[in-house]
This record gives structure tokens, sequence and C-alpha cells, in this order.
């Protein structure tokens, strides 16, 4: 609650409903106001402290039963030490040996106005002026949550008769240690989730665990006497066993990748057969889109001629690393030289956007569908030339009881949103999320039995291998791929559409029979970076 010289408190305490502590917000108390260059800092400072004083008498006198935090404004930073500050403390410490439960949340966001170049859009190459009208959060708070709490514990006096908890900028193992060496009994988490979700909590939680588990330390309170009274010596093993943790998980992802390439290739080389293998399951063809039929030419079936020296061509072929048995098929088509782009969605926009000449592709479902087609007659205009392979979803989890499942987390693309309503249905107590790589670095380790994940093959082994646990497909959603081609291939190669064709079918055949060689075509094209996309934030996978 904020503090507010209009607010009745008492009545607020009546209506409340039962919770485990209420906050006292003193966080625009000490801010000056639109008029404030015309009148005196000093009178001003000393009405506003004389207020926040009154009001923190009445808040507690309202909710003295109830613990409190009183979250202080970093205003308040030139007033820790002064007589002033003493006399606030005091006034909690005494409320506290009365029976009272008071502690200082420590400290508020910070109101400042933000540079230019700190501005997202500039990084875009787009000029925007300072931010002025907001407030400053996060990592850059720390420095000063540090000092603040440092200052508010000062040795010489019964600082623990009133607990500190620590919040700003508290986002690592690291930075919860030191604010805890500095004085603070707890912590409280806000950036640290909106930037991860709230998955990064559990991370935490673990990390902390093992740094005490590493220390020898089994208590939470003995954690705590650790840094508030040992030595500097015991304090600096504790960070020193943090620090050994911090290189957190994108690190432990790259180097699970080289210690375990010998298992990733054997789970690829699993997954392949399953996605080259066309879908049973039965779909129609693309409304909005031509088809081949429109230009005099046969769709593509699985069945017919196969062609093991199929005549190479100049084609433009593009595949994307969404579905790696496709991928591995063109790529082998084109003899390497195709080009590459992440998912279908990508491949789509890039096309869209670029007009790229291009032959011959391969996309998702769900992506085909959303490919608008302005100019039906553009040379690099889509035409649907049939359906390849498997695009095969599943639901996984730590276990097989599917009635736990309450959470499903999906990456938010374009196929795993066409899927997830289809698996809604199936777990009618199933509410689906999307989840961006970098929660999912946290949720991997965590990973609560009512929670399940939408992914492909050979992610799905891959998480499970990640995270040392057994994994168990609960659910499989099969839809098959689109093969496209351009309005130019139609008209350009039409004649050779057959023997593409059977060129196709044979490396698709080869495909099930011998996944291993198109596995290794993959590790040829550093597949480890293209599964990473799936695992790390953008900003960490090229370090």
């Amino acid at each position: 609650m904020l503090l507010h010289s209009n607010e009745d408190y008492e009545k607020l305490a009546r209506e409340l409903l039962p919770c485990d502590y209420v906050e006292f917000n003193l966080k625009y108390s000490l801010r000056p106001d639109v008029n404030a260059q015309d009148t005196s800092y000093l009178d001003r400072a000393r009405d506003q402290w004389r207020s926040i004083k009154e009001e923190l008498g009445k808040f507690i006198k309202a909710f003295g039963k109830i613990p409190i935090l009183v979250k202080i404004p970093r205003e308040l930073d030139a007033f820790i030490p002064s007589k002033e500050w003493f006399d606030f403390w005091r006034t909690l410490q005494e409320a506290n040996l009365k029976g009272a439960r008071l502690g200082i949340l420590a400290a508020n966001t910070l109101r400042c106005r933000i540079a230019p170049m700190f501005h997202e859009e500039n990084a875009r190459g787009r000029f925007y002026s300072e931010l002025s009208q907001g407030i400053l959060c996060g990592p850059a708070l720390f420095l000063n949550t540090y000092d603040l709490v440092r200052r508010i514990c000062q040795p010489g006096i019964a600082w623990q008769e009133v607990p500190v908890v620590a919040t700003g900028g508290i986002t690592t193992v690291q930075t919860i240690l030191d604010v805890m060496s500095a004085g603070a009994y707890a912590v409280q988490l806000c950036a640290a989730l909106d930037i991860h979700s709230y998955e990064y909590y559990s991370w935490l939680v673990n990390q902390l665990s093992e740094v005490m588990k590493r220390c020898r330390i089994m208590t939470m309170s003995k954690l705590q006497n650790t840094l508030h009274e040992e030595r500097d010596l015991r304090v600096s093993v504790v960070k020193a066993k943090a620090s050994d943790l911090s290189r957190g998980y994108p690190s432990y992802v790259k180097e699970f990748f080289d210690e375990h390439r010998e298992q990733i290739k054997q789970v690829i080389t699993s997954s392949i057969p399953e996605s080259a293998a066309l879908s049973a399951t039965i779909v129609s063809a693309p409304a909005e889109m031509r088809s081949a039929e429109q230009f005099g030419l046969p769709l593509f079936s699985t069945q017919g001629e196969i062609e093991a020296n199929y005549p190479e061509q100049a084609l433009t072929i593009i595949s994307n690393t969404g579905q790696l048995g496709i991928h591995a098929v063109l790529t082998k088509l084109a003899k390497h030289r195709n080009r590459v782009y992440p998912t279908s969605s990508d491949t789509t926009a890039a096309l869209t956007r670029e007009k790229l000449p291009w032959d011959i592709t391969a996309l998702s479902y769900a992506s085909t569908l959303r490919w608008t087609v302005d100019r039906p007659n553009d040379p690099t205009a889509p035409i649907f030339l049939g359906f390849i392979g498997n695009d095969a979803f599943k639901v996984i989890a730590t276990h097989n009881d599917a009635s736990k499942i309450k959470k499903l987390y999906q990456f938010g693309g374009s196929s795993s949103q066409q899927v997830a309503p289809r698996a809604a249905k199936d777990f009618p107590d199933l509410a689906p999320e999307v989840l961006n790589p970098s929660a999912l670095s946290y949720l991997i380790f965590t990973w609560p039995e009512d929670t399940a994940i939408l992914l492909k093959e050979p992610l799905a082994s891959i998480y499970g291998l990640l995270a040392n646990r057994e994994i168990h497909v609960l659910k499989t959603y099969d839809t098959p791929m689109c093969l496209l081609g351009s309005v130019n291939f139609a008209r350009t190669h039409g004649g050779h559409v057959q023997k593409l064709y059977a060129g196709l079918r044979n490396l698709l055949t080869a495909a099930v029979r011998d996944p291993a060689d198109f596995t290794a075509i993959l590790f040829s094209f550093r597949v480890e970076d293209d599964l990473l996309r799936f695992m790390l934030p953008p900003k960490e996978r090229a370090r």
C-alpha cells in the first residue's frame, strides 16, 4: 500500500483479506513535485519527513498484528545515516520490542532520466530522445542497493532487531550473497523474474542450495549467520563456491554439447526416420495458394518412381532447421548449396521481404497457411507442390501421468501455436503458455510435475539429456510439411519435375533406411548452432 495522507489505514486493515504480510510503500513520499523550484529543499524535506513519520505511526497502529515491510524510496539515500534516519529506525525497533513484526524493504525503483543511447529503438537505427517518464529498475540498481543495505546495517547498532530485505538489481546468486553479507536477511525479486520469467526463481533456489551444500551449511539461518557474523575468510569461501556456479546455464549447455556430441548424434539419427516419413495425418491443401496442377504439373507423392542418380540441376533450394530431417534431405538434394534459415517462419519472412530468387523449399503447414500471396504471378510467388515429411510435435513431461499436467509451454512459433489448441482439447485442465528460451533455461532443471513442454524431436530427447531426466511422451501430433516451388520454378523447370520428385523419393527412402548418413550432413552444417537457438537467449548464443 502506498503512503497517502488521505488513506484510511484502519478501514483497509479491517477489509483486508488474510495475508502473510503487508507492504507499506513510501514510494512517492520524498520525490519533488512540479513546483519544486519554487520551494526550499530543506523546508520541503522537513515537511515530507514529518508526514512520513506520522503516516508510519498510523499504519503500524492499524496493521500492527500483521508482519509489515516498510519499503523505502531511493530518495532516502541522502538521509542514511542521520539523526532523522535513526529516529525513523527506532520507531520500527520500538514497535518490534512491543510485539510488532516490522522490517525494512530497501529499496524502491529510481525515478531518473535515461540517456537516448539506452533506448532500445536507437539500437535499431532509429533516433529517440531520452526516456523521461519512467523509472530505472533491474541490474543497474544493484550497486545502490548494496550501498543502502550496508549503511542501514552499520556495526554498532542493533540493526538485526529490524530485519532488512534487499531489492533492486538482485538477479544472481552472487548478488544475493553480497547483499546478505551486507546485512540483509532476505531478498525480493522483481526484474530478475521479468527478464527470465518466474521459473528463474526455482533456478536461483537450486543454485543457492548447491552453494550451501558445497559449504556444508545445512540451514538458511546458518547461511545468514555465516554471512552476517563470520570473518571475511569464511564469507569469501561461500562466495567462491557461488562463483564456481556463475558460469550458469549458457556455459553449461555449450559444454554439454561438446561432451555429449555422440549421444546427440544418436538422438538426431533416431529422429530422422520419423521426420522423413510422410505424416499419416490428412490435412487439406492450402486454399489461398496456387497448386502445381494449375501450372499443368503433378503434385508430389511419396509413391512413384525412385531415381538414385538424380541429375544435378541449377536449382536454388531453401531449407530451414526447424525440421531437421527434411532440412537434411534438401541439403543433400542441393549438394550442400542450399540457403538455410532457422525456421519456417524465418524462411517465409525472408522470401516475402527480400524477394529472393528461389525454386524449391519445404515449410511447416502452419507457415504455409499464413503465407499471404499478394502478387500470384510474381516469379518468387509460391505454389503448392504437395506434402512431404512429418512435422511432429510431442507433449513431453518427466512422468507419464497426463492427469497431473496443468501447464503446457510452447515456443510461440506458428506451428506450435497451431498445435497447442489441439493439445488443450486432449488435456482439459491444461493452460498453454508461450515460453522463451531464456525461461526454458531454468525450467529444464526445475521441471515441476504439473508442467509439460510442446516441441519436436530431436529437441525433446536432447532436453531430457540436458536435464538428466527420463522424458515421457504424453501425446504426439503429426502434421505434414508442404513442399513448395516458386512460379519461376514451375515455368522454367516444369519439364524436369518428375525427375526431381523421383530424386526426392530416393532421398526420403534413404533417410528412413540410413539416417546416420543424413546426421553427418547436419553436423557438417554445425547443427549445434541451430539447436542452441532453441535452448539459449539470443545474446548468449554467440558468447
